[in-house]
Parts: structure tokens; sequence; C-alpha cells
């Protein structure tokens, strides 16, 4: 596919904490927030432990 979308297959505990690290800091990384924990929209929050109006099943698989 040309514009780089394309399903992968989650073959480890290691892969998809990468992948879920690389969402969270989308938006530090574009300098929306300094912190993936400070962007409203993220899960990073729930990860870290804090308060957060988004209700997320959180993977504790690493």
């Amino acid at each position: 596919m040309a514009n780089g979308y394309h399903a992968e297959h989650i073959y480890s505990n290691k892969f998809i904490k990468q992948k879920i690290d690389y969402i969270h800091n989308n938006p530090v990384k574009d300098k929306t927030v300094s912190s993936a924990e400070d962007y409203y929209f993220s899960s990073a929050r729930n990860y870290s432990g804090l308060e957060n109006d988004l209700e997320v099943v959180l993977l504790y698989l690493f």
C-alpha cells in the first residue's frame, strides 16, 4: 500500500509495548504536548496510573 498503513501480526508482548509507546508519543513528537500523559485523548494517562475521563482497558502483558 502506498499510504503506509497495513496490518501487522502481533507476535510478542515487546511488539505490543512498542506500538503502544509509539501511539502515546505521537502527540509529543508533534509538539502538541510535552508529555504523553498530558494529551487528553491518550490512554497514556491510564497506563501511568493517573486519572482520566476516558475509560480504557489496559493490557498488562509486559
